[in-house]
């Protein structure tokens, strides 16, 4: 837990657990001044700075790095769902994190140009798997998923070195 963090933690306690502190509530307000008003009307204000940014061209390289890897993890976790062609479970794969994550919270990030596009490679291929997974369960077709998976994991990884973290390994990956 980072010191600030760490430091407004335990200010909160004292204020919630000593018996002779007091909140003077806003005169507008009908309700009686309770530890819970007073946490439910500060917590917020203390807490928004310290909340992690939605974009992860701000986290550090670090957490990056391992978000990305994980997703290729994970990614490549579901093969056996790709072999066995369980639609479902591999759409379903798509929309929770790791891979959600890096769906949603890159577009836009700052990215740099070779990396920009190495990552709209990624999606394009990610987004036409998803649309060839919809049709296949919704209107129960048989298109071939499993070249369009192998290929969304190599631009996975393509994606991963151009960023220059091409020296983080993945276990379980191969």
């Amino acid at each position: 837990m980072p010191a600030p963090l760490f430091l407004i933690t335990v200010l909160l306690l004292l204020l919630l657990t000593h018996p002779t502190l007091s909140y003077t509530p806003n005169l507008t307000t009908k309700s009686p001044t309770t530890r819970r008003n007073l946490l439910q009307s500060t917590l917020p204000l203390i807490t928004l700075p310290f909340l992690p940014s939605s974009s992860l061209a701000s986290e550090p390289d670090v957490l990056r790095s391992r978000q990305l890897t994980q997703s290729l993890k994970y990614l490549k976790s579901q093969s056996q769902s790709v072999q066995a062609a369980d639609y479902v479970t591999v759409k379903a794969a798509f929309r929770t994190p790791p891979l959600d994550v890096i769906r949603k919270n890159m577009r836009g990030s700052g990215l740099s140009p070779p990396s920009q596009k190495a990552y709209d490679t990624f999606i394009t291929d990610i987004e036409s798997l998803d649309n060839k997974l919809t049709r296949n369960i919704r209107y129960k077709e048989s298109n071939a998923i499993v070249e369009d998976w192998r290929k969304a994991c190599d631009d996975l990884e393509k994606f991963i070195e151009v960023e220059g973290l091409n020296g983080v390994t993945v276990e379980g990956t191969e």
